[in-house]
Parts: C-alpha cells; sequence; structure tokens
C-alpha cells in the first residue's frame, strides 16, 4: 500500500509541474526531475524489518540434593567359645578358641 501511495502523490506532484502556466519549460522540467528523484527514492529505499528480539535464556535451577546419612554399618563380632583339646585318654590339655 505504500509505494501506491508514493506513486499518485509522484504523479500529482508531476501533472502540478507539467501544468504550471506561470513557470517555463525549464522550471516544469525541474520540478519533475525533483519529483522523480523523490519518487525513486521513495520506491527504492527498503522496508525497516521488524527487528526480532529473543526471548530472555529460561534458567532451570537445579533441584536440591539432599544427602541423608547412610545407616551405620557394624563390624560382624565374631562368636567366639572355647573347646577343650583332649588326650587319648580324655583329660583336657588346654582350651582351644573356635570362632564362627
Amino acid at each position: 500500500m505504500k509505494p501506491v501511495r508514493h506513486i499518485i502523490l509522484g504523479l500529482l506532484i508531476a501533472s502540478a509541474a507539467t501544468t504550471a502556466q506561470a513557470w517555463g519549460e525549464r522550471e516544469q522540467g525541474i520540478l519533475t526531475g525533483i519529483a522523480g528523484v523523490w519518487l525513486f527514492n521513495q520506491l527504492t529505499r527498503p522496508e525497516p524489518q521488524p527487528q526480532y528480539i529473543p526471548p530472555p535464556p529460561v534458567v532451570y535451577q537445579p533441584a536440591p540434593v539432599y544427602v541423608y546419612p547412610s545407616p551405620p554399618v557394624y563390624a560382624h563380632r565374631p562368636r567366639c567359645h572355647y573347646v577343650p583339646a583332649i588326650d587319648q585318654f580324655g583329660r583336657v590339655m588346654y582350651y582351644r578358641q573356635h570362632c564362627h
């Protein structure tokens, strides 16, 4: 729509320049040249492109890390008891430690 408006305006100025009775051909030519240059500049000027503004980056907060203490680990205590070592005559020679 914008170029059509400029073309119509340029044609109106050019027609006013050619129908001016008080001016000579030289002045009409100058006015027509000015109108033509103005119209050329209006039609060749690039349209301003809309600027793309990227959205701000989304910042995700990391999930909180919960550290729970591990349950205590107890070492297995061996259960030991003493077993008598008996000789061939049935007498106790010493006590031997037996663990499991």
